[in-house]
């Protein structure tokens, strides 16, 4: 044989065609291998107490207002409390003019404090101290502070909870007697309740003013 005569190559395999996508070829694994899991497993999103607590329709739109305007207030105004179940209005007067109008189309604080009594919200003391100090009565005498079980700091979770009293059934919002529905109009009733309500409300003011000026009076009587 001559150095020119070619000697023949051995044949390889050519490269292996993939199957196109869609086809039953691609859809169906190779025979003795096994097909590697492609599911992918879903991704759990953990949230923070207070995400979407604004936009839980299943929830009144008072008590996601009310919880965000407290959220966010100015402490010296209002804020919560220490113990993160109470919420305490400081200042009243600023609260009526700067704060309620912000969240609410009106900006009256009898008609605030109304709307929190249809919810069964009461109000309670600020101090509860065995020892009378007669300063701190007399620097907290205009504080308001509100409480109610599914009410908490961090806890818009619980605001689902709260439900509105009902106008059919007699009850009583800060001693005051609130009557049946019947025999009358549903929006008359309800503004015989609001009416009772900021009466209600008027009295407590004139009670702790009345309060204040005792104290102030024996305070003056001792130093004299």
């Amino acid at each position: 044989m001559s150095a020119a005569t070619a000697m023949p190559m051995p044949q390889t395999a050519g490269p292996r065609v993939q199957p196109a996508a869609g086809s039953l070829a691609a859809l169906s694994p190779a025979r003795g291998v096994e097909p590697l899991a492609t599911v992918a497993r879903p991704t759990q999103v953990r949230s923070s107490p207070t995400t979407g607590v604004l936009s839980n329709h299943d929830c009144p739109l008072f008590l996601r207002k009310t919880f965000h305007m407290i959220d966010t207030c100015d402490p010296q105004v209002a804020s919560w409390s220490e113990d993160d179940e109470t919420f305490v209005v400081r200042n009243p007067d600023v609260f009526e003019k700067s704060i309620i109008p912000q969240f609410f189309k009106h900006s009256k604080f009898s008609s605030f404090v109304r709307q929190l009594n249809f919810y069964g919200f009461r109000k309670i003391k600020y101090t509860d101290t065995i020892r009378i100090d007669h300063k701190l009565e007399a620097e907290t005498a205009n504080f308001w502070k509100f409480h109610h079980e599914n009410f908490r700091r961090g806890r818009p979770d619980l605001l689902i909870q709260i439900k509105r009293h009902g106008g059919k059934e007699k009850g009583k919002e800060n001693g005051v007697q609130v009557p049946a529905a019947s025999g009358g109009s549903p929006e008359k009733v309800e503004n015989v309740k609001g009416v009772k309500s900021e009466v209600a409300v008027l009295r407590e003011r004139i009670a702790v003013m009345t309060k204040s000026i005792d104290d102030l009076t024996a305070i003056v009587q001792k130093m004299a």
